[in-house]
């Protein structure tokens, strides 16, 4: 197994393939922790990538949940970040 597609025909490749021997419940479970650990890299390789790209470019450069979870990071830390300046006295940095 090298990756997966997703139901709206979205693909992406494993960082390590997986070879289906063995019995079928430790192949899948092998599929299963591939699946997450590629994602998870994916994920962290796309935010450390989304301040130093154009945002449109970046988007359509990743797959939808990435794009997500990308996006809700970075927009919780720029609200985090409002929230921080406002504590140190700036009173106009939410707007």
């Amino acid at each position: 197994m090298i990756g997966m597609t997703s139901d709206e025909g979205e693909e992406w490749e494993f960082e390590v393939p997986v070879k289906p021997e063995g019995s079928v419940e430790d192949w899948m479970n092998k599929v299963d922790d591939e699946m997450k650990s590629s994602l998870t890299l994916m994920a962290k390789k796309s935010v450390f990538n989304y301040a130093k790209t154009d945002r449109i470019e970046w988007i359509c450069d990743q797959i939808g949940m990435i794009a997500l979870l990308g996006t809700q990071i970075w927009w919780t830390f720029a609200v985090e970040d409002v929230f921080v300046q406002v504590g140190r006295g700036n009173k106009h940095a939410m707007k």
